[in-house]
């Protein structure tokens, strides 16, 4: 019966062999197998990217695919080395980066279907939006089961973006949709919102967003989107409301849109009562707004905003005195303000005739 010393060793060796961690001894002096010089090659292309040494790792995965063309680690590591990541392509790829990813869609080629499938859909993806084709781009992550939501969604809202900045609101609103239904976000809801709103289609982002209100119904930055897509489709009432149930949470900005609802929906006294209220608050005054409030607001303050509505409400109930002086504080607060400017020169006294 052997020795316990030497049943010790026995076990260890054994050990050893079955979790992978060390080599057994008879196969020690031998010659690497051809997977493990194509790890081998990726793994120092990986350490030379990461020093910035782009040319040297290039080298290295070329190596690696010289040895196994069809290796999806060879071939994911040409992707990463050449290609920068999906989201900080530009919407417009310049020649370069063109020509870089023909090289990995020619690459990717070589990898038979059911593993490309399986294993370089981000990869293939990143190659597609580095020639402009971000249609195809989408269409690769749309059947892409095996990545996770975390790694997907990202990856679906860098094409969502750029296709938009292309001007494919198509491809942008798919890409989004897809990208929503894995990961349920208010900015992500908010995003596609806007897309559908610059389509046309208030309808349905109304029914997005409050079905985005679902999941979060304390986002002021939701309310406030919805609010715009209400006001948008001419739902004046609605939109009043959505404010109202977020005005706790955004006081000044909820308030001065409440007063440019009111002057939307014809009601000029409304309109000018409230626009009074806020700029009688004293300055500063009011809870801290949210982050997503002033995001998602309006883009001039709320006083400004508050002061112009003020002006054309009382411009339309012809008391054009009031009017010039409440739209020259506008100009005062925010001497850029476009619209107080132009209301200001159709408000001008017309001169005597001749």
């Amino acid at each position: 019966m052997a020795s316990a010393p030497v049943r010790f060793v026995v076990a260890l060796l054994g050990a050893l062999w079955l979790s992978g961690a060390g080599t057994p001894l008879v196969a020690r002096g031998q010659p690497p197998t051809l997977d493990a010089r194509v790890v081998r090659e990726v793994a120092r292309a990986e350490s030379l990217r990461a020093r910035g040494q782009r040319r040297a790792a290039e080298r290295a995965i070329g190596r690696a695919l010289q040895l196994d063309p069809t290796s999806t680690a060879a071939v994911d590591g040409l992707g990463r080395t050449l290609l920068p990541p999906l989201d900080e392509l530009l919407p417009a790829p310049d020649r370069a980066t063109q020509l870089r990813a023909t090289r990995v869609l020619t690459a990717l080629e070589q990898v038979p279907p059911d593993r490309r499938q399986e294993q370089l859909q981000l990869t293939e993806a990143t190659a597609l939006a580095a020639t402009g084709d971000h249609r195809d781009a989408l269409r690769v992550l749309a059947r892409a089961p095996r990545l996770s939501a975390h790694t997907l969604a990202p990856a679906l809202d860098a094409v969502a973006l750029l296709a938009l900045e292309r001007g494919d609101a198509d491809t942008c609103e798919q890409a989004l949709r897809l990208a929503l239904e894995l990961q349920p976000d208010a900015g992500r809801a908010l995003r596609l919102a806007d897309v559908l709103l610059a389509r046309g289609d208030a309808t349905r982002a109304v029914t997005l967003l409050h079905a985005a209100l679902a999941f979060e119904p304390e986002s002021v930055a939701l309310h406030l989107g919805l609010a715009t897509a209400q006001l948008t489709s001419g739902d004046t009432v609605s939109a009043d409301e959505t404010l109202a149930r977020a005005l706790p949470r955004c006081p000044l900005r909820c308030a001065a849109l409440r007063a440019w609802v009111a002057l939307e929906a014809g009601d000029t006294t409304l309109a000018a009562q409230r626009a009074r209220d806020l700029l009688a608050l004293p300055q500063g005054s009011g809870e801290p707004e949210t982050a997503d409030a002033i995001h998602r607001g309006p883009s001039e303050p709320p006083r400004v905003l508050a002061g112009y509505v003020l002006g054309l409400a009382l411009a339309r109930q012809g008391q054009l005195a009031p009017a010039r002086q409440a739209l020259e504080e506008v100009l005062r607060l925010a001497p850029g303000h476009a619209g107080a400017r132009q209301a200001l020169r159709a408000l001008a006294p017309s001169p005597p005739q001749p």
